[in-house]
């Protein structure tokens, strides 16, 4: 038995890029993001992850969080591979999002003007027509 689990928390380190893929029979919502996860010591490191997220869980990403938002995302790692200008395999990793948590940062409501608290259900909810494979 094989399991692709990922919990991790940090930072948005910018505002999140929502495009919709129309080239489908069904357009799908996509958000892309970055993630600053800070280990706890004083001289930790900082790690940047990438996260992509599908459906109605994309679109709640977009809506509801900017750069700085302190998130807990819930998916699997992935990878995937692009060839550059120099035409050069790049392959990375990325984790798909399934659910993504929010929450203020330093317990404070009053953060982001985009911060509003959506309806419970909606951020962890992803329609499985909706994921492109």
């Amino acid at each position: 038995m094989y399991v692709n689990n990922v919990v991790i928390s940090g930072n948005l380190t910018k505002d999140p890029e929502v495009r919709v893929l129309s080239d489908r029979e069904k357009p799908v919502t996509v958000t892309n993001f970055t993630l600053a996860n800070n280990e706890p010591k004083k001289d930790g490191k900082t790690a940047f992850v990438r996260v992509t997220a599908f459906g109605r869980t994309a679109e709640v990403v977009g809506e509801y969080l900017a750069k700085g938002q302190p998130v807990i995302v819930v998916g699997s790692l992935k990878q995937n591979s692009f060839e550059n200008a120099e035409g050069q395999k790049v392959n990375y990793s990325y984790i798909q999002g399934d659910s993504v948590q929010m929450f203020p940062k330093n317990g404070n409501k009053s953060g982001s003007s985009k911060q509003q608290e959506p309806a419970a259900d909606t951020a962890n909810y992803v329609d499985e027509n909706d994921i492109p494979f």
